[in-house]
């Protein structure tokens, strides 16, 4: 499976953000399963390419975040905004495993957000 240059709900500003949040959630030694509101994919074995082949098929996908052992650390939601969008709008919203304010799991989902949107 290869990355999808036709996909039709991201632009190529849209991509590149969705790219940057694949390497900061693997980078960090943690997983990806992703959902486009069908299908729930796996993608531990997959490569970069493959994860981005999965997206944008749909209006929204969703792309959770998982640790060595497969909890579920949170997730985030990803949704196109259209042809001229600049990607800065793509993650309409993450979230993460637990109600504590300043959990770890908290922590984690926002410093890979604040790495991908530049909030460092």
């Amino acid at each position: 499976m290869s990355e999808s240059k036709s996909a039709p709900y991201f632009n190529d500003a849209e991509r590149g953000v969705a790219r940057k949040l694949i390497r900061a959630i693997r980078k960090r030694g943690y997983t990806i399963r992703h959902s486009d509101g069908e299908d729930l994919t796996d993608c531990a074995k997959m490569t970069e390419g493959e994860i981005m082949a999965l997206l944008s098929h749909t209006e929204q996908d969703s792309l959770s975040v998982h640790d060595a052992q497969g909890s579920r650390i949170g997730g985030f939601a990803l949704i196109g905004q259209g042809p001229q969008a600049d990607g800065e709008e793509l993650i309409a919203d993450y979230s993460w495993r637990g109600a504590e304010e300043g959990s770890a799991n908290e922590v984690v989902m926002t410093t890979i957000w604040n790495e991908v949107v530049n909030l460092k």
